[in-house]
Formats: C-alpha cells, sequence, structure tokens
C-alpha cells in the first residue's frame, strides 16, 4: 500500500495524484483552473476517510487502483450525463465517450470522472484516459475476517 497524499481543492473537494499522469489532461488542456469561489463559502472540512482504510496499487497494465471506504448507505452521484440512474453506488462505470451507449456501463457522450457522495465530499480524477470506477460494486475481504459472498447487485 502507498501513502497518498490529498490536497483539498475546494471545501469538501479532494484531489490526489496517482501514478504518472498523462501530459494532457481535462484541466491541463485548458488552460484553466476550477471555478471555485462561491465553494470557498462553505464551511471547511475534514478529509472523510483516513489513510489507514484507502488501499492505492499500481497495476501491471500502468493503471493505477484507488480503493476508497464506503459507509453501508452512503449514495454516489455524478459521472457525467448517465442516462440509465443518478445514484452510482453498487455499480461499475467505465467512463469513455460513446456517443450511442445501449448498456448501463457508464459509457455516454459526456463522461465526467467526477462524483459526489452523499456524506458530503467529491473526489476529481484528472485524467484524459477512460477511467473505471467500481462504485461498491466489487466484493472485498477484509484484513481482519472474511466476508460472506453475497449478491452486489442488491
Amino acid at each position: 500500500m502507498q501513502n497518498i497524499d490529498w490536497n483539498q481543492a475546494a471545501p469538501g473537494v479532494w484531489k490526489t495524484t496517482i501514478g504518472s499522469p498523462g501530459g494532457w489532461t481535462p484541466l491541463t488542456c485548458l488552460n484553466r483552473r476550477p471555478r471555485t469561489e462561491a465553494m470557498k463559502e462553505l464551511p471547511e472540512a475534514a478529509l472523510p476517510f483516513s489513510g489507514e482504510t484507502i488501499d492505492l496499487r499500481e497495476l501491471r497494465s500502468g493503471g493505477s487502483l484507488l480503493s476508497l471506504p464506503l459507509a453501508e448507505s452512503e449514495e454516489l452521484y455524478g459521472m457525467g450525463l448517465q442516462f440509465m440512474r443518478m445514484n452510482q453506488r453498487g455499480r461499475t462505470r467505465y467512463l469513455r465517450v460513446n456517443s450511442d451507449p445501449k448498456q448501463d456501463t457508464g459509457e455516454t457522450h459526456a463522461p465526467v470522472p467526477f462524483l459526489v457522495s452523499g456524506r458530503g465530499y467529491g473526489i476529481l480524477v484528472d485524467s484524459a484516459r477512460a477511467v473505471t470506477f467500481y462504485c461498491g460494486s466489487a466484493l472485498r475481504q477484509h484484513k481482519a475476517a472474511a466476508a460472506e459472498a453475497r449478491d452486489r447487485n442488491t
């Protein structure tokens, strides 16, 4: 497990760099910074999880895997224009541009790698590459106790 440095981009919005980002990202190619003036009027917020509960791994494919703890009833919104559902909890979202998506995979003509939690925080992945989000859809075993297999889509 790697040490992760989180920076607060705006009250309640946290950002980190994973691996070696490509030269062009949505924020760098526009040469603009997000407009956060109104957000700065919000109260300061602490990072909603501790470093011990976050898992970051480099993948052999060249990508990275970032795993964040979710509360049992936590809702996740965002990912750009998604036609099939608003709450992304329990779904795997493969964010890639597709002008004619046929299935509820996360592909859309307007994908945005930003999600907002019902707990009041946001996560931005500043990448121009296709990004996959597992929004509470993967069953993992806790280090202390083995998890029982279950239907994770209910």
